[in-house]
């Protein structure tokens, strides 16, 4: 690593010089390190990922530990497997707060996976910090943080693009079946009629099937000019393999929320064209962080969720040391505090939450998949 970025840690001290952040000039001291959880899908569907989430993760933990770590100890995280599944991230969760006694989790990915585990951690009065994305997580309770945009953002947006960049009237919808999936669909359906257009398909689907066909039969029966909606993982990569191959696609292509979910896996020349959102990851410390996750990993991140974990720790980790202390509690109140003079590298930079702990602001970057790779569009 060229240098350590000091990007959160920097910002932090300018605009709170009432406290020393990380202490004795980035010696730890020799103390149990202070521990914390993670929920991450190293394996299942979306375990591509999982890989650049658990990049992140270390990306930050080496900053964070090299600068001093908290309260003068260093930072471990305990990470867990979610497998994509709901049942086996609650259990993972069980397991880091009722054995590790950990005062914070971060994770989980898929709003399917959140919910329930975020009621449990709500419930037993730990944080957790996730980059899911439905707006039903604003009801999880006062220890639960959303430090990622929710769908009714994502999903509006990436409408409005359908129809500003495709002029599109006649759309088809196809979502995963989940907490995530049905989310992006109320929130497209609604955007749809408010602009006047027209809904011709409406199609979910479920995860882990070999085949996809009857379902790409139903979305493009009725002709749409434009599909919107969400693809996972592995899963997307069979749907427009069997797209592909069955010769069917949109008049005028497809737009999907979060795009990074869906052609990071995916077969090159079947998500050609392809067009969606995720969140800006352009300014100073979104590149440093680019450059330091092709340094460390000899290539550049596949996904967008690196990015999002990578706050998730420094803002653990800035909130701990706030506080000057590891409690639940205190990290809690803590996040409000911090959350708007860090200058994160996800979704904008702006990590404020609002009164719910939900992201305040998201900032969205419209790509499309070329030669296998998404790049900024420019119309």
């Amino acid at each position: 690593m060229k240098q350590t970025n000091f990007f959160g840690l920097v910002l932090f001290f300018a605009s709170l010089v009432i406290i020393s952040l990380f202490v004795a000039s980035g010696a730890i001291q020799a103390k149990e390190p202070v521990k914390i959880g993670a929920i991450i899908p190293i394996t299942g569907t979306s375990e591509v990922e999982g890989q650049d989430m658990s990049r992140g993760l270390q990306i930050a933990l080496d900053e964070i530990n090299t600068a001093g770590g908290v309260l003068g100890r260093s930072l471990e995280v305990i990470v867990e497997d979610t497998e994509t599944r709901p049942k086996s991230g609650l259990d993972a969760v069980h397991k880091l707060i009722d054995i590790n006694k950990v005062p914070v989790i971060l994770g989980g990915y898929f709003s399917s996976v959140s919910l329930p585990t975020g009621n449990y951690s709500n419930s037993q009065g730990v944080v957790q910090l996730t980059w899911s994305t439905s707006p039903a997580l604003r009801k999880v309770g006062p220890f639960f943080f959303g430090i990622c945009g929710t769908d009714e953002l994502m999903a509006a947006n990436t409408v409005k693009f359908a129809i500003e960049d495709a002029r599109a009237k006649r759309f088809g919808i196809i979502v995963d079946n989940s907490a995530y999936g049905l989310g992006v669909l109320e929130f497209s359906k609604r955007e749809i009629k408010k602009a006047g257009g027209e809904i011709v398909a409406e199609v979910k689907y479920e995860r882990e099937k070999a085949d996809y066909r009857p379902e790409l039969q139903r979305v493009f029966a009725q002709k749409p000019e434009v599909v919107v909606g969400t693809l996972i993982g592995k899963d997307a990569r069979t749907i427009f393999k069997q797209a592909y191959e069955l010769g069917l696609k949109p008049q005028s292509g497809w737009y999907l929320s979060w795009i990074s979910l869906a052609t990071a896996p995916s077969i090159p020349e079947t998500v050609e064209g392809v067009k969606g959102l995720i969140g800006r990851l352009k300014g100073k410390a979104a590149n440093r962080f680019n450059e330091m996750y092709q340094e460390k990993y000899g290539a550049p991140p596949q996904t967008v969720w690196g990015h999002y974990i990578y706050d998730a720790v420094w803002l653990t980790a800035l909130a701990i040391n706030f506080a000057n202390s590891p409690e639940p509690k205190a990290i809690k109140d803590a996040l409000f505090k911090v959350a708007p003079v860090y200058r994160g590298v996800s979704g904008g930079g702006d990590k404020t939450f609002n009164a719910d702990g939900m992201q305040k602001y998201e900032v969205y970057q419209r790509m499309v998949c070329k030669n296998g790779k998404l790049v900024i569009y420019q119309k």
